[in-house]
């Protein structure tokens, strides 16, 4: 196949990828008009599942009447969001007054749509031979349900853009855009800590340092002004996240409600320990405690598998699983948050067997947490708290049950559908290919990986 067939076919399947997502796209706005169009009494919102945070905060954060985030009322998202808050309400402004409120919700659909499109494409890109596995981004259920849910594409484009980037072998461009990123969500952060020992394992510590470096300093560059200017506004975001408590999503919250219920021994030994940090009117600071000694725990523990691998590991899988152990232990995992790993579990694991029961689960939360909101308004026309429990304990074991897979795959390298024609790595960028830094690393390299290669060429 000639090299202009090839890029024929690469923009011929990037041509439809993108027709699919924006298939999608147009799907999730349609799945929340109801709540642009309906007053939300009665739970409309929840018992109708279009729900968004988007447009109740466009009061909330006093955009209706021209708030300037940050300098005329403190917001809860980091800066970039701010931003992104400030242009779509600005815009709407050019609308009659009652129109305003819609047309910021589709202001911010048209920005986080083409931000989905970014995602699906550089997904594509870091699939390499196997661009076709992007498809599951583009008809993902939990794209459709949670792309306008809040603003976490923003964040996702500028990760998949970074992740991009460094497959091209630009680790100080990929640290931008992971800062601007984190700048927007922590999410794109957790990438860097993914890097960290897949670079120190093939002896490429100084293109981890670039890339680390530029993104404390692209997060910097677009905080500090604001910082300085509103420094009030700025800290209300990490003042919530020091002080707020287990959301209806976590392990904390259903452990207390559970102790709280059943007050069994075992429960208050549990509540004893955890319940002073859920109570609303008491400070979080044991459970936010706890919940960093529980991470640093699992993520060093990926650390050391990622270490002891045969093979040295490939970039998503690593990333996935530094994801969801963060989102495993936090005392915050807002349903949108199953965005951030989705790109990442399709990259570390395409297989449809896998991708579908997953959704699935993930659809089970969804709808269970809405429901579990509406019960609380009128018990007849919700989900109740066990239902609910269930769903995110399944979601929980189908995450733990992939994790399994990949650190599998990562120990039996035969395994891996993506290696199975001798390919290292699509989006290593410096790591595909490189050679093992220590010599026990290059014996075992050589004695367990089947038709991986052992160099870049």
């Amino acid at each position: 196949m000639s090299a202009t067939s090839g890029r024929g076919r690469r923009l011929a399947a990037l041509a439809c990828l993108i027709l699919l997502t924006t298939g999608t796209g147009w799907a999730a706005y349609v799945q929340k008009r109801p709540c642009l169009q309906h007053a939300w009494v009665n739970d409309f919102q929840y018992t109708r599942h279009c729900y968004s945070d988007i447009y109740p905060l466009y009061t909330a954060e006093k955009l209706n009447v021209g708030a300037v985030p940050y300098r005329d009322h403190p917001v809860e998202y980091p800066v970039l969001i701010g931003g992104a808050m400030l242009v779509a309400s600005n815009t709407a402004h050019a609308a009659p007054p009652p129109r305003r409120q819609k047309r910021n919700f589709e202001v911010t659909a048209i920005l986080l749509g083409a931000c989905l499109l970014l995602v699906t494409a550089t997904t594509a890109q870091l699939a390499g031979r196997r661009r076709w596995d992007a498809v599951m981004i583009a008809v993902s259920p939990v794209v459709l349900f949670y792309a306008f849910y809040n603003w976490d594409l923003i964040a996702m484009a500028f990760a998949g853009l970074g992740m991009e980037a460094w497959r091209r072998r630009k680790p100080a461009l990929a640290g931008v855009l992971f800062g601007l990123g984190a700048a927007t969500k922590i999410y794109p952060a957790f990438l860097l800590v993914a890097l960290l020992p897949l670079c120190w394992r093939a002896g490429q510590l100084r293109a981890w340092v670039r890339a680390a470096g530029a993104g404390v300093a692209a997060w910097i560059a677009v905080n500090l002004p604001i910082y300085l200017l509103y420094r009030n506004g700025w800290l209300e975001f990490y003042r919530l996240s020091r002080r707020r408590g287990a959301e209806i999503d976590t392990v904390w919250y259903q452990l207390r409600y559970l102790t709280d219920r059943f007050h069994s021994g075992l429960g208050r030994s549990v509540n004893d320990l955890v319940a002073p940090a859920l109570t609303g009117n008491q400070s979080p600071g044991a459970l936010n405690l706890l919940t960093l000694m529980l991470l640093v725990f699992l993520w060093s523990l990926i650390y050391l598998l990622v270490l002891r691998a045969p093979v040295r590991p490939r970039v998503p899988a690593v990333a996935f699983l530094v994801v969801v152990a963060f989102l495993l232990v936090n005392k915050v995992w807002s349903p949108q948050y199953a965005l951030w790993y989705v790109p990442l579990g399709v990259l570390a694991l395409p297989r449809w067997r896998v991708f579908v029961p997953w959704q699935i689960a993930e659809l089970f939360v969804f709808y269970g947490a809405l429901g579990y909101l509406a019960y609380w308004g009128d018990p007849a026309h919700g989900v109740t708290a066990g239902r609910f429990f269930v769903a995110v304990l399944v979601r929980n074991l189908v995450l733990i049950a992939m994790s399994v897979l990949m650190v599998r795959d990562m120990y039996k390298p035969d395994q891996d559908v993506v290696r199975r024609d001798g390919t290292d790595d699509p989006a290593g960028g410096v790591l595909d290919g490189a050679p093992e830094n220590w010599p026990q690393w290059r014996r075992s390299r050589g004695k367990h990986a089947a038709g991986v290669p052992a160099t870049h060429s």
